[in-house]
């Protein structure tokens, strides 16, 4: 079972959002590495797209907390944030596929839970159900990349 495919069950199974699933989402999807670096005395996130020489250090949960992680699991802002940054948005209106995807949430069939989904352009995309709009959207953004995974 891959990273991903874990991450998947656990968004399955959770109940409501956590910082413990944000963690996992961090690390997994958004380029962060938990990890001591030089002088550090506690593990912080980093980020690992450090092009700019200088890395970004956030507080992981082993310092003060997980204050400047985003809240995927309980924040529509920080996952549609993500799902932007790492899944490219379809742009402009045309008749041509494109390699963009989009992406949303509402109430789902099933009283209680929402659907988030996501899909290319002409495409069959990823429905899946979730107990709040932020862990559905969670959900479907790491289904779409292990289909993604799959393809390559």
């Amino acid at each position: 079972m891959t990273d991903l495919q874990a991450l998947h069950q656990a968004l399955s199974e959770a109940e409501c959002g956590s910082r413990e699933l944000d963690l996992r989402i961090a690390t997994g999807v958004d380029g962060y590495t938990l990890e001591k670096r030089g002088k550090d005395r506690k593990e912080w996130l980093y980020h690992k797209d450090d092009s700019s020489g200088l890395s970004r250090r956030d507080p992981g949960p082993c310092s003060y907390g997980y204050n400047a992680m985003a809240r995927y699991t309980t924040s529509l802002d920080a996952i549609t944030s993500l799902i932007e940054r790492v899944l490219p948005p379809i742009e402009g209106f045309s008749d041509k596929p494109s390699e963009g995807w989009k992406f949303g949430v509402g109430r789902g069939l099933v009283p209680g839970l929402w659907t988030g989904w996501m899909r290319k352009h002409a495409e069959d995309g990823v429905n899946k159900m979730a107990k709040t709009p932020a862990l559905a959207l969670c959900l479907a953004l790491v289904s779409a990349l292990i289909a993604q995974e799959g393809e390559e």
